[in-house]
Protein backbone atom coordinates (compact mmCIF):
# COMPACT_ATOMS: atom_id res chain seq x y z
CA UNK A 1 0.00 0.00 0.00
CA UNK A 2 0.96 3.20 -0.94
CA UNK A 3 0.71 6.12 1.30
CA UNK A 4 0.33 9.59 -0.09
CA UNK A 5 -1.65 12.53 -1.03
CA UNK A 6 -4.12 10.91 -3.26
CA UNK A 7 -3.96 7.88 -0.94
CA UNK A 8 -4.96 10.01 1.73
CA UNK A 9 -7.72 12.21 0.08
CA UNK A 10 -9.03 8.69 -0.96
CA UNK A 11 -9.69 8.14 2.82
CA UNK A 12 -11.28 11.38 3.95
CA UNK A 13 -13.38 10.86 0.46
CA UNK A 14 -14.60 7.54 1.89
CA UNK A 15 -15.01 8.37 5.40
CA UNK A 16 -16.93 11.17 4.29
CA UNK A 17 -19.07 8.75 2.11
CA UNK A 18 -19.40 6.24 5.15
CA UNK A 19 -17.57 3.60 2.74
CA UNK A 20 -15.86 1.57 5.36
CA UNK A 21 -13.32 -0.13 3.04
CA UNK A 22 -12.07 3.26 3.35
CA UNK A 23 -11.55 3.30 6.98
CA UNK A 24 -10.11 0.12 7.19
CA UNK A 25 -7.85 1.34 4.66
CA UNK A 26 -7.12 4.13 7.11
CA UNK A 27 -6.95 1.79 9.59
CA UNK A 28 -4.19 -0.60 7.83
CA UNK A 29 -1.84 2.19 7.29
CA UNK A 30 -1.87 3.87 10.43
CA UNK A 31 -3.18 1.60 13.77
CA UNK A 32 -0.03 0.48 14.49
CA UNK A 33 2.54 3.89 14.12
CA UNK A 34 -0.59 5.11 15.94
CA UNK A 35 -0.55 2.86 18.69
CA UNK A 36 2.79 2.58 19.19
CA UNK A 37 3.04 6.74 20.20
CA UNK A 38 -0.04 6.29 22.33
CA UNK A 39 1.98 3.51 24.42
CA UNK A 40 4.64 5.60 24.65
CA UNK A 41 2.58 8.54 26.02
CA UNK A 42 0.46 6.20 28.15
CA UNK A 43 3.15 3.59 29.19
CA UNK A 44 0.76 0.31 27.86
CA UNK A 45 0.02 -0.59 24.64
CA UNK A 46 -3.36 -1.92 25.71
CA UNK A 47 -4.24 1.27 26.89
CA UNK A 48 -2.49 3.13 23.40
CA UNK A 49 -4.63 1.12 21.61
CA UNK A 50 -7.50 1.71 23.30
CA UNK A 51 -6.90 5.66 22.93
CA UNK A 52 -6.47 4.98 18.74
CA UNK A 53 -9.21 2.62 18.62
CA UNK A 54 -11.29 6.28 20.29
CA UNK A 55 -9.80 8.39 17.46
CA UNK A 56 -10.80 6.54 15.39
CA UNK A 57 -13.98 6.03 16.14
CA UNK A 58 -14.69 9.17 16.86
CA UNK A 59 -13.44 10.29 13.57
CA UNK A 60 -15.82 7.52 11.82
CA UNK A 61 -18.73 9.10 14.24
CA UNK A 62 -18.08 12.27 12.74
CA UNK A 63 -18.45 11.21 8.95
CA UNK A 64 -18.54 14.03 6.41
CA UNK A 65 -18.31 16.69 9.54
CA UNK A 66 -14.93 15.46 9.60
CA UNK A 67 -12.28 17.71 8.06
CA UNK A 68 -8.63 17.32 8.62
CA UNK A 69 -6.60 19.87 7.52
CA UNK A 70 -3.56 19.18 5.43
CA UNK A 71 -1.86 15.82 5.92
CA UNK A 72 -3.91 12.97 7.14
CA UNK A 73 -0.72 11.55 8.42
CA UNK A 74 0.02 14.34 10.76
CA UNK A 75 -4.06 14.96 11.76
CA UNK A 76 -3.85 11.43 13.19
CA UNK A 77 -0.69 11.73 14.86
CA UNK A 78 -1.66 14.87 16.87
CA UNK A 79 -5.43 13.62 17.42
CA UNK A 80 -3.20 10.64 19.55
CA UNK A 81 -0.72 12.73 21.03
CA UNK A 82 -4.04 14.81 22.57
CA UNK A 83 -6.60 11.99 23.42
CA UNK A 84 -3.24 10.32 25.45
CA UNK A 85 -2.36 13.43 26.90
CA UNK A 86 -6.00 13.09 28.01
CA UNK A 87 -5.83 10.15 29.40
CA UNK A 88 -2.82 10.84 30.85
CA UNK A 89 -4.02 13.73 33.09
CA UNK A 90 -7.31 11.75 34.04
CA UNK A 91 -5.12 8.71 34.89
CA UNK A 92 -2.64 11.34 36.93
CA UNK A 93 -6.14 12.59 38.85
CA UNK A 94 -7.04 8.87 39.36
CA UNK A 95 -3.84 8.06 40.79
CA UNK A 96 -3.55 10.94 43.00
CA UNK A 97 -6.93 9.68 44.48
CA UNK A 98 -6.14 6.52 45.15
CA UNK A 99 -2.56 7.37 46.72
CA UNK A 100 -4.54 9.69 49.10
CA UNK A 101 -6.15 6.36 50.36
CA UNK A 102 -2.51 4.88 50.63
CA UNK A 103 -2.89 2.68 47.40
CA UNK A 104 -0.04 2.44 45.60
CA UNK A 105 0.61 1.74 41.86
CA UNK A 106 3.08 -0.20 39.66
CA UNK A 107 4.58 1.08 36.22
CA UNK A 108 5.51 -1.89 33.70
CA UNK A 109 7.71 -1.93 30.44
CA UNK A 110 8.40 -4.32 27.77
CA UNK A 111 11.99 -4.82 26.10
CA UNK A 112 12.61 -6.01 22.96
CA UNK A 113 15.66 -5.44 22.14
CA UNK A 114 18.47 -8.38 22.36
CA UNK A 115 21.11 -7.77 24.61
CA UNK A 116 21.26 -7.05 28.71
CA UNK A 117 23.46 -3.49 28.08
CA UNK A 118 21.85 -2.57 25.15
CA UNK A 119 18.28 -2.96 26.98
CA UNK A 120 19.64 -1.32 29.98
CA UNK A 121 20.87 1.57 28.33
CA UNK A 122 17.86 2.24 26.19
CA UNK A 123 15.62 2.02 30.09
CA UNK A 124 18.05 4.96 30.95
CA UNK A 125 17.56 6.77 28.14
CA UNK A 126 13.73 6.94 28.12
CA UNK A 127 13.49 7.06 31.95
CA UNK A 128 15.70 10.01 31.65
CA UNK A 129 13.60 11.53 28.78
CA UNK A 130 10.68 11.41 30.65
CA UNK A 131 11.98 13.86 32.92
CA UNK A 132 11.88 16.61 30.33
CA UNK A 133 9.32 19.25 30.13
CA UNK A 134 6.39 17.27 28.17
CA UNK A 135 6.77 19.40 25.12
CA UNK A 136 10.17 18.39 24.85
CA UNK A 137 9.24 14.91 25.33
CA UNK A 138 6.71 15.08 23.40
CA UNK A 139 8.92 16.22 20.00
CA UNK A 140 11.56 14.13 21.39
CA UNK A 141 9.11 10.92 20.50
CA UNK A 142 7.62 12.12 17.78
CA UNK A 143 11.21 12.39 16.03
CA UNK A 144 13.09 9.86 17.62
CA UNK A 145 11.07 7.06 18.67
CA UNK A 146 8.40 7.22 15.57
CA UNK A 147 10.62 8.62 12.56
CA UNK A 148 8.52 11.70 12.21
CA UNK A 149 10.54 14.51 10.20
CA UNK A 150 10.98 18.04 11.88
CA UNK A 151 8.13 19.32 9.17
CA UNK A 152 5.55 16.63 10.60
CA UNK A 153 6.69 17.22 14.66
CA UNK A 154 5.87 20.99 13.79
CA UNK A 155 2.77 20.11 11.94
CA UNK A 156 1.72 17.71 14.67
CA UNK A 157 1.82 19.81 17.22
CA UNK A 158 1.13 22.83 15.90
CA UNK A 159 4.74 24.90 16.38
CA UNK A 160 7.27 25.88 14.10
CA UNK A 161 10.13 23.73 12.73
CA UNK A 162 12.93 25.87 14.38
CA UNK A 163 10.78 25.39 17.38
CA UNK A 164 11.34 21.60 17.17
CA UNK A 165 14.77 22.12 16.12
CA UNK A 166 15.31 23.92 19.42
CA UNK A 167 13.20 21.38 21.33
CA UNK A 168 15.09 18.29 19.84
CA UNK A 169 18.54 20.57 20.65
CA UNK A 170 17.85 21.09 24.17
CA UNK A 171 16.75 17.48 24.63
CA UNK A 172 19.89 15.89 23.51
CA UNK A 173 22.00 18.45 25.75
CA UNK A 174 19.58 17.22 28.48
CA UNK A 175 20.21 13.67 27.99
CA UNK A 176 23.80 13.81 27.67
CA UNK A 177 24.39 16.50 30.46
CA UNK A 178 21.90 13.53 32.79
CA UNK A 179 23.42 10.46 31.58
CA UNK A 180 27.20 11.43 31.83
CA UNK A 181 26.14 12.61 35.51
CA UNK A 182 24.83 9.60 36.13
CA UNK A 183 27.99 7.65 34.91
CA UNK A 184 30.00 9.84 36.68
CA UNK A 185 28.33 8.60 40.19
CA UNK A 186 28.91 4.96 39.08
Amino acid sequence: MIINKEFENRCVKGVHARDEAALKKMFDAYYQSLCSVAADFVGSYDIGKEVVQEVLLNIWERGSDWNPAGSLKVYLYHAVCKKSMNYIKQDNRRRNAINRYGLETEIQSEWNESSIEEQEMIRKVWETAQKMPEKRYLVFILHKRHGLSYKDVAQTMGISVKTVENQMGQALRFLRSELCAEESYS
